[in-house]
């Protein structure tokens, strides 16, 4: 398991507002790599856009599919996010297949 994964389910084992906040869990791993990269703060942003930093993408997937594979730290606001998911992805289906002359 890569430390991102044990660092995802660390923060939100203790933190349960970052069970709907992944921006939280963002924070505690960036915390983290610049403490242990010597990143000063004022550098934070070129750390991040110059690959030095996690990338957010990479920390947002593991923080969905912990939450996908771990019933007990999926937030409140989980189940609303996957139908939320599910309906956006019928309304994009359907438009694609409108587009098409299908729908």
């Amino acid at each position: 398991m890569s430390y991102i994964s044990q660092m995802v389910i660390n923060t939100l084992t203790k933190s349960e507002e970052a069970r709907d906040d992944m921006m939280l869990v963002v924070k505690a791993i960036h915390d983290y790599e610049m403490s242990v990269f010597n990143v000063d703060k004022k550098d934070y942003y070129d750390a991040v856009f110059n690959g030095n930093l996690s990338s957010i993408k990479t920390i947002d997937r593991i923080w969905r599919k912990v939450q996908e594979d771990n019933i007990p730290l999926r937030g409140k606001e989980w189940l609303s996010r996957q139908i939320q998911a599910g309906i956006v992805s019928q309304e994009i289906a359907s438009s694609q297949l409108s587009f098409f002359g299908k729908g």
